[in-house]
């Protein structure tokens, strides 16, 4: 069932994903990084997450400048935000059932497919909410963390640390 709504919310966010033009803050970015690695981290670049424009610089040189290419980063972000969230929903209820059901309706969410095919920062902030909350409930509601059994806790420093950094 899981894969089920990840493989749905793939082909619902990829659906029509280039068909859209870009935007204001679409055009923004890409004009931050068709510039060089440098100009990702300038103060003259635009103001929003330098964490995106990293992706958007790497996704780029790979794709080219084809809007089809660079919306599925996104699309990308957003479709891994589906079993991620499915796991989030198991720890809290403490049933498969319920992350099936929280999958398949992100999966299906009309505000979520809409900001998979936009090349800004949301997919990939909403990732980061979904992990971080999951290491963070994990760690809340595990064994706790010591010196010798670590291995959430790399976790939730990653997380947290890839959520400031693509919310600053």
């Amino acid at each position: 069932l899981l894969l089920f709504a990840i493989l749905l919310a793939f082909g619902l966010r990829l659906y029509r994903a280039g068909a859209q033009e870009l935007w204001g803050d679409e055009a923004a970015k890409l004009e931050v990084v068709m510039r060089d690695v440098a100009h990702l981290f300038s103060l003259g670049a635009e103001v929003h997450p330098r964490f995106m424009h990293v992706w958007l610089f790497v996704w780029h040189k790979i794709f080219g400048f084809n809007e089809f290419g660079l919306r599925t980063l996104p699309v990308f972000f957003s479709t891994l935000t589906v079993p991620v969230v499915a796991m989030l929903a198991t720890r809290l209820a403490g049933r498969w059932q319920a992350g099936a059901c929280a999958a398949l309706l992100l999966a299906v969410a009309p505000f979520h497919i809409y900001y998979a095919q936009d090349i800004t920062q949301y997919a990939l902030l909403g990732l980061m909410i979904a992990a971080a909350w999951f290491t963070s409930k994990s760690v809340m509601f595990g064994p706790p963390v010591t010196l010798k059994r670590t291995p959430r806790a790399p976790s939730m420093v990653m997380s947290s640390s890839l959520l400031e950094m693509a919310s600053s």
